[in-house]
């Protein structure tokens, strides 16, 4: 039976040192681009791993923060043991924490309606919700939803 050596098997998906000393992990990684490790039968964070391999156990409770701010980096030098709180703390003073751009009427991945026919719809409050919502191809609730102001608040009547 062969034996199974983990950081061997870690260290061929790590990068040598790029120019800011970041060692990259260059296997599968999640949605926020940290780098994600198989050990049967757990999916880890990577970054963890490498602490684990040069630090020993992480404590319950605490979580392992990058000082280079690389999602990617597994250079122990560039982790340091912390809270939630400290790591919150982290990307608020780095600016990190800058919320996602709102995406707002046709910008927005799902619309049925441009800003025009949105327009449309707003100035003509006497016409029955039903005939708008089939001569636009949409449900009845987005007309009520247009006209209450919930969604298109963008969109405002002329003066």
């Amino acid at each position: 039976m062969v034996e199974f050596n983990m950081e061997e098997r870690f260290n061929k998906f790590v990068t040598d040192p790029n120019e800011n000393g970041c060692r990259l992990w260059t296997g599968a990684k999640n949605n926020k681009g940290y780098g994600v490790f198989r050990i049967h039968p757990k999916t880890c964070l990577s970054h963890r791993i490498s602490f684990e391999l040069h630090n020993g156990l992480i404590a319950k409770g605490q979580v392992v923060r990058h000082t280079c701010d690389v999602p990617a980096c597994v250079e122990p030098t560039h982790l340091i043991i912390g809270t939630h709180t400290d790591n919150m703390r982290d990307a608020r003073d780095r600016g990190r924490n800058v919320p996602p751009p709102v995406h707002l009427g046709e910008d927005q991945h799902l619309a049925k309606l441009n800003s025009a026919q949105v327009l449309e719809i707003k100035q003509q409050p006497d016409i029955p919700r039903k005939e708008l919502a089939n001569r636009y191809n949409v449900s009845i609730q987005c007309i009520d939803s247009i006209r209450g102001g919930r969604t298109w608040k963008h969109i405002v009547l002329p003066i």
